[in-house]
């Protein structure tokens, strides 16, 4: 029995149609590749800076990309979880926090492994350099007592090792899979992987990608006597994986690892800022870091799987996977966020004989007060095309994200923080009324006690301020607000000197 073409032509039709859709439906993975799809809250990363510690905030990093690869708008405390990990008083290093006390060791217990971090806020990017210790999370944290403890949630961290043999031993493909589920991942890797002093290798800050081929032996070299396991002393963030990449004759096994780091400070987000250097390595940025989102954002890097196969071969491929009922998580962190308002509290730091007469303000302020002033006149600029200025608004957003104002010629103050404080509604805890009464000032000054904090309290409680502190809070980001909170401290300053 012959089959007619009019028979035939259906079923070639309908398996094309089937292979086709199964092609275009299945994960990026079978393609060789996985970048997530979409991004944390935090576009332009976490900068760890003088308060900051790696672990703690690549943690924060992936828990965040978790929640937001599964559409729950959730964001967590950062200074809780360098609190949470870091419980005990490192008097070598006190950057890290003050011994905590009974009462930070009680509340601590008490909310478990994460918070929500309208609960406590800061992060200290709004901190001056003279900052170096946090606030205890007795005193800074305003807790809810309806959120329940991150037990309930069932938290859990796993810590897995690609070294075959071993329980928790995981391979490439089982990591690929973890990455492509969107589950939160970290890494330990050696910092000078990033920041290489010696080897012809080096990553490109404007694309993310490594320039240069990548080996052990000069990773070796730039251990400078220390062993491999001595120095895997950073961690970052896991997003994704590109098995396009680096397939290089060198490398025995191509493709790259997609990682977050903790290092965006003003330094490193300058690059992407740059227009030039996104000229210069248009192709090379929509190789990797466009596939991450639509515009050049820092922090992400591609790692050469060559190094993680080498950290295998090392016994030193160590990844840290926390899991918790992400849903359960976010209906209550939902139900509690009303009663929470986050206070963006300018102050800056003198000195009690008032500032000397050296150069008190940071090279890094002046250029980014510079850049902020440039953005700005380009964008009010009529004559400037649509494009200039959306470029110029979305610079000067991310400028004032930092929020960065110069003072000196109408306060006699060189520079101005903010911090970045909560008040609960519910239970009246307000944080920014501790800060301005003085309570956190060897925290946000000089931990010495030799500098103090302005505005003072008298200024503070003027409603005049408080109407500016309120709108400026709403919307950190407007200039418009920066000058209204700028007005107000003027008017309220020359009233206070009479």
């Amino acid at each position: 029995m012959r089959t007619s073409t009019t028979q035939v032509f259906p079923i070639f039709f309908s398996l094309f149609c089937a292979i086709f859709c199964l092609l275009l439906l299945s994960p990026l993975s079978f393609a060789g590749e996985y970048y997530p799809p979409r991004l944390a809250p935090r576009l332009m990363g976490t900068s760890q800076g003088m308060v900051g510690d790696c672990e703690a905030e690549a943690q924060v990093n992936a828990l965040e990309q978790a929640f937001a690869i599964r559409k729950l708008p959730v964001r967590l405390s950062l200074f809780h979880r360098h609190a949470f990990i870091r419980r005990k008083f490192f008097r070598d290093n006190p950057v890290y926090m003050l011994d905590l006390n009974s009462a930070d060791q009680q509340l601590l217990d008490r909310t478990g492994e994460i918070l929500p971090e309208f609960m406590w806020p800061e992060d200290g990017k709004g901190y001056p350099e003279v900052a170096s210790i946090r606030p205890r999370p007795s005193e800074a944290i305003a807790f809810d007592p309806d959120f329940p403890h991150t037990s309930a949630f069932g938290f859990e961290t796993r810590t897995l090792v690609m070294t075959p043999g071993y329980q928790n031993s995981i391979d490439f493909d089982t990591l690929r899979k973890l990455i492509s589920s969107g589950s939160a991942l970290t890494i330990s890797i050696h910092s000078v992987l990033l920041q290489p002093r010696f080897s012809n290798w080096k990553p490109n800050h404007v694309t993310g990608l490594f320039e240069g081929i990548y080996s052990l032996d000069a990773l070796k070299k730039e251990l400078s006597g220390k062993s491999p396991a001595d120095g895997l002393d950073h961690s970052v963030q896991i997003i994704g994986y590109d098995d396009q990449l680096y397939r290089n004759p060198e490398y025995t096994v191509p493709g790259a690892l997609i990682i977050r780091n903790t290092w965006n400070d003003d330094s490193s987000n300058r690059y992407v800022l740059d227009p030039d250097l996104n000229i210069r390595f248009k192709r090379e940025i929509e190789r990797f870091r466009l596939k991450i989102h639509s515009i050049n954002l820092p922090g992400f890097y591609a790692i050469p799987m060559q190094y993680i196969a080498d950290l295998i071969s090392l016994k030193l491929a160590v990844i840290k996977h926390m899991t918790l009922n992400f849903g359960a998580y976010s209906d209550a962190y939902l139900r509690v966020a009303d009663r929470y308002r986050i206070i963006r509290a300018p102050f800056a730091c003198e000195t009690k004989n008032a500032f000397d007469d050296g150069d008190y303000l940071p090279a890094f302020a002046r250029t980014k007060i510079a850049e902020y002033r440039k953005w700005l006149v380009l964008w009010r600029n009529r004559s400037e095309t649509p494009a200039r200025k959306r470029e110029a608004l979305r610079n000067i957003r991310f400028l004032s994200e930092e929020a960065s104002v110069d003072l000196s010629n109408r306060l006699n103050r060189k520079f101005i923080y903010y911090a970045t404080l909560p008040v609960n509604l519910r239970t009246g805890t307000d944080r920014s009324w501790d800060f301005y009464s003085g309570k956190f000032t060897s925290y946000y000054c000089d931990s010495r006690g030799e500098s103090r904090l302005w505005p003072s309290r008298t200024i503070a409680v003027e409603p005049m301020f408080q109407e500016a502190l309120s709108e400026l809070s709403l919307n950190a980001s407007s200039a418009k607000q920066w000058n209204k909170m700028l007005y107000a401290l003027t008017l309220l300053e020359a009233d206070k000197s009479k």
